[in-house]
């Protein structure tokens, strides 16, 4: 299930950041880290909720697992969302045996 976390010190700047990450620990621990820094975040867990997302809110940042289920970052790193904007990404390369 998805969720946004969000901190009551975020300014009306967009601040947001969406993390796409299939195991909700990680995506907490990410929000968490970003939170303290006024940041809003978004948490959805595969591609097909990332690419809607985009278009609708704009986010300044993408934190995207590498090993997502569905349109995952070894396949197609950044989602093509159509437009001329660029939005910066990160890989997060979790590997845990």
């Amino acid at each position: 299930m998805s969720e946004i976390f969000t901190n009551k010190r975020t300014t009306k700047l967009s601040k947001l950041v969406l993390i796409a990450e299939d195991e909700e620990e990680i995506a907490s621990v990410l929000s968490d880290y970003l939170i303290k820094d006024a940041f809003e975040t978004k948490w959805v867990e595969n591609g097909n909720e990332m690419i809607p997302f985009i278009k609708k809110h704009n986010p300044i940042l993408l934190l995207l697992d590498i090993l997502r289920p569905v349109m995952n970052g070894i396949d197609r790193p950044y989602p093509k969302v159509g437009g001329s904007k660029v939005i910066p990404y990160c890989l997060n390369l979790n590997y845990a045996d």
